[in-house]
């Protein structure tokens, strides 16, 4: 027997490879009431139907220019990575939202097996291959301010596009075992 052999061997076997690093079942109802809230916090932030939160300092991983003034004259320019941040609505939607679809996403279905293993394996790549024709759809074909908008939504936009994909094949898969059982 080869060394080659052997790791994969070793490999296949591995405890740590077996285990499941799915969510409980449970997570996912969690993940619809978050996506859910953070949509209708959104909706009203946008239209101001939203008391606001009130301006406070944050922290930015990337520096942000500070001009100080003097009697209304640019006196210095620096880089801080303290800033202030209007209001929180936003990041709150933003967060409850991505952190419902990773759970809604990740959540382990009633009857886990090889083929749903596999079938989300094979969904997920669908994703990104749609999320990557998309993204360079919208570079080629979209311009100027317009382009925020799209921009905006794509870091969400995988998510959908997997969940959508996944429970439709699970539905169709369910619907051909109990029409092939008739």
């Amino acid at each position: 027997m080869t060394n080659f052999q052997m790791n994969v061997k070793l490999f296949k076997h591995c405890e740590c490879m077996k285990t499941n690093y799915l969510f409980p079942e449970k997570c996912k109802t969690i993940g619809w009431i978050l996506i859910l809230f953070g949509l209708v916090t959104a909706i009203l932030s946008n239209e101001d139907m939203l008391p606001n939160l009130g301006p406070t300092k944050a922290i930015s991983l990337i520096p942000s220019e500070k001009t100080s003034f003097e009697e209304g004259e640019k006196v210095e320019k620096t880089l801080s990575f303290i800033t202030q941040n209007d209001d929180w609505t936003d990041e709150i939607a933003n967060v409850a939202i991505m952190v419902g679809f990773i759970l809604v996403s990740f959540t382990r279905l009633k009857e886990e097996d090889e083929y749903t293993i596999n079938l989300r394996l094979k969904t997920f790549s669908w994703a990104v291959k749609v999320y990557g024709i998309l993204f360079i759809l919208t570079q080629l074909t979209v311009y100027g301010t317009g382009y925020l908008l799209p921009l905006l939504y794509f870091h969400w936009l995988i998510f959908p596009l997997f969940i959508g994909k996944f429970y439709y094949e699970i539905w169709k898969f369910r619907k051909e075992v109990v029409s092939d059982e008739e």
